[in-house]
């Protein structure tokens, strides 16, 4: 090198690489629904019970529990299924669970559903699915009573009240009766009552018989022609 030259020298600075962010990790989720796969806490006694979830391993079969409502603690022992339940589920291959079937016809009470992920038959929290505080704090899901049923039996109960009058007019004589029923829904009650009422009246004698009048009238003529007829013999 001439003196008076540069010197050029180049320098490769090895890169440091920034450590990717972990995937967030994803806990499995199930929860009860409908037939058509629409969530459902609340379900009739003797209804079909369907559940759905995801996040699981695709193409996977995982055992299943449907118990009674428990508290649940890390570690504990996953208590025994209802009988006539589900036992095990599977996972398609997005790892979802399609809407399955788990209940032919539910019996009234309170339940949560567990998946066991790992298989131990233990509940271990963020590993296992749980189903559970959807119904009154505790609850996965929760299955009405029945109601007690019967006949209707409707009671129509009939109030009759017979009011009867009867009217004695004088002159002529005659008797007349009249009969009123009134009928009202209320409880079934018979009431009779009879009034009897005298009348007078003047005008009443235009209704006696016009032939016996007429006779009275003819005879008190009579009469007046003999008691003439003697006042002038004498």
């Amino acid at each position: 090198m001439k003196r008076g030259e540069k010197h050029s020298m180049s320098v490769t600075v090895p890169s440091v690489g920034v450590p990717e962010s972990p995937a967030p990790e994803i806990v499995p989720d199930v929860w009860s629904c409908d037939s058509p796969g629409k969530a459902k806490d609340i379900f009739n006694a003797s209804e079909a019970v369907h559940v759905t979830g995801a996040g699981y391993a695709p193409g996977e079969t995982y055992d299943l529990y449907v118990v009674e409502d428990t508290d649940w603690r890390n570690g504990m022992n996953i208590p025994d299924r209802v009988v006539g339940t589900a036992t095990t589920i599977p996972t398609d291959e997005s790892g979802n669970i399609s809407t399955t079937k788990v209940w032919e016809a539910a019996l009234p009470g309170k339940y949560d559903i567990v998946i066991d992920v790992n298989g131990n038959r233990k509940y271990d929290e963020g590993i296992d699915a749980l189903d559970d505080r959807d119904i009154e704090a505790t609850a996965g899901f929760f299955v009405m009573p029945e109601l007690p049923t019967g006949p209707i039996t409707t009671v129509t109960e009939t109030v009759k009240e017979t009011v009867t009058v009867t009217t004695t007019v004088t002159a002529p004589a005659e008797t007349v009766t009249e009969t009123t029923t009134r009928t009202a829904p209320a409880e079934t009650v018979t009431q009779t009552a009879t009034q009897i009422m005298t009348t007078t009246k003047t005008e009443s004698l235009a209704a006696m018989d016009m032939t016996s009048v007429a006779g009275a009238g003819i005879a008190a003529l009579i009469i007046g022609v003999i008691v003439g007829w003697l006042v002038g013999k004498k």
